[in-house]
């Protein structure tokens, strides 16, 4: 039987998706999303973003597993995010995974670094769109966006943060607390040195690096991956990324904050790790602490009256 949209990923979620099709296909327009006020109305958002080679349902899957283990306060601020970084092309995908596809998506690492920009823009666009809502409602209270992303995600965040940074410069009323990186495949010349999205590792208040020296695919697939990118340094240790080893303070702006994490994970366990979420309710719990439940382990519950994305229907904006 075909999975429809719904049934492809994003019932039971607030969600964002810059995707024309769950499996492969390239990027809407612009970004649809549930609910149509997600960006007006809410203080704080928690947006979860995917790597490559994902497609939405996934991506869907591992959002479950990591919401699964997150406390309930930072759970009813979680937006999944989907981008088609999974495919190689522009147009309409398809509705069910294959082993074609499945290869595919491996192989199209070349195509996903301009890929990551593209999604960045469609995401601050949004973001922006929600902001000038809240000034046309008078709401003077700024929206707090954090971020938890995963691989290539990360790279995404960066330049997400890279397109917003002008605005949070302007004063525009929007902050951004927490960024989570796990396991990001970003290589170091692009965060250290002259590297372009070197002032967006400061955008947020508190950057926080989950990385494993024992990520083989990082250690391994990811260099590989590199030689297909033009605009390498002669460094060739600098084409290491930052998902192996973590970064360092070199050029952080005053007031914003980094750590690094070293775990002992594969690079597709971030999601479904108990340990990993822990840690990020214990940041979420630094910086809202009359919200936060020390030593909870809920079960995932749901809120039928926002949450249900099967009344939900794909809106272009």
């Amino acid at each position: 039987m075909d999975l429809d949209w719904t049934s492809a990923g994003l019932t039971g979620f607030r969600w964002i998706t810059l995707r024309r099709s769950p499996v492969g296909g390239g990027f809407l327009e612009s970004a649809s999303h549930f609910p149509n006020d997600l960006f007006t109305r809410a203080d704080d958002v928690l947006l979860m973003i995917h790597g490559y080679a994902v497609h939405q349902v996934g991506a869907s899957r591992a959002y479950r597993q990591f919401l699964d283990h997150l406390d309930p306060p930072w759970r009813r601020m979680a937006v999944a995010t989907f981008w088609p970084g999974d495919s190689w092309a522009e147009g309409e995908g398809s509705l069910n995974p294959n082993g074609w596809h499945t290869l595919a998506a491996k192989l199209s690492y070349p195509a996903q670094p301009e890929r990551t920009q593209n999604a960045a823009k469609l995401l601050a666009n949004l973001i922006a769109q929600g902001l000038n809502a809240r000034t046309g409602l008078r709401l003077n209270r700024p929206l707090n966006l954090h971020i938890i992303a995963h691989s290539m995600g990360c790279r995404l965040t960066l330049e997400l943060l890279d397109q917003l940074e002008f605005g949070l410069n302007a004063g525009l009323p929007i902050d951004v607390p927490l960024a989570a990186l796990m396991a990001p495949a970003v290589p170091r010349y692009m965060t250290e040195g002259h590297g372009v999205l070197k002032s967006a590792m400061s955008v947020s208040a508190h950057l926080h690096i989950l990385h494993s020296p024992d990520d083989g695919v990082l250690t391994w697939a990811f260099k590989l991956g590199q030689l297909t990118e033009f605009s390498l340094p002669s460094a060739s240790g600098w084409r290491e990324p930052i998902g192996t080893y973590g970064a360092g303070p070199a050029g952080r702006r005053p007031g914003s904050k980094l750590t690094n994490s070293e775990k002992s994970l594969g690079h597709g366990d971030y999601w479904k790790s108990a340990d990993v979420a822990q840690e990020i309710n214990m940041l979420m719990r630094e910086l809202r602490p009359r919200e936060g439940y020390p030593g909870m382990a809920p079960s995932r519950q749901v809120d039928p009256r926002e949450m249900d994305g099967r009344e939900a229907q794909l809106r272009l904006l």
